[in-house]
């Protein structure tokens, strides 16, 4: 469904499927109103190599959690990118 003339720039990928700004168009949506949160954990890997891995699953849950129930409270959507 995408052409591969006009690109905005080289695929990384090697598939050889470029969009064209005709297909970034398409594919953007309007939205009044937006806020984005990034979070970073800081200090995550030195305090992750000196817990025992129950701890570290414990903290994290209790953690998303709390993110979980603000997301609820405000009706906000959530998308979730997991990277280092």
């Amino acid at each position: 469904p995408f052409s591969r003339n006009r690109s905005l720039g080289s695929s990384s990928s090697g598939s050889g499927l470029e969009l064209s700004r005709r297909d970034v168009m398409a594919l953007a949506t309007w939205h009044g109103e937006v806020t984005i949160l990034f979070t970073d954990l800081k200090g995550f890997t030195s305090m992750a190599s000196s817990l025992h891995p129950a701890q570290i699953m414990l903290f994290l849950n209790h953690l998303y959690s709390l993110f979980d129930e603000l997301v609820v409270q405000y009706d906000v959507y959530k998308v979730e990118t997991i990277g280092d």
